[in-house]
């Protein structure tokens, strides 16, 4: 998603290309970042990837399990939802 390496200006470019598909109910993507990260070095545009997207999940690992929790989500119905997933299960697949 935002690169950390890149500047100020170039990742505002890519998060302005994102907002462009907001509400376009025929594409599904999915970004990933580093929320420590991105704090540190560029929080402002943390601030606004959140806001643009229509729905944030926090990934959390504790010991071997693995919980994704929904903390903005344009469906109420999945808002503060979590789900669990042991690292047994994912080795497994």
């Amino acid at each position: 998603m935002v690169n950390l390496m890149s500047g100020y200006r170039e990742n505002m470019g890519l998060l302005k290309n994102i907002s462009k598909y907001v509400g376009n109910k025929t594409r599904i993507a999915f970004y990933f970042a580093n929320k420590e990260l991105m704090q540190v070095k560029f929080p402002e545009l943390l601030y606004l990837f959140e806001e643009i997207a229509t729905s944030v999940v926090q990934w959390e690992r504790s010991g071997g399990t693995y919980k994704l929790k929904v903390i903005k989500s344009s469906n109420s119905d999945i808002l503060e939802k979590i789900a669990t997933i042991d690292f047994k299960d994912i080795r497994k697949m």
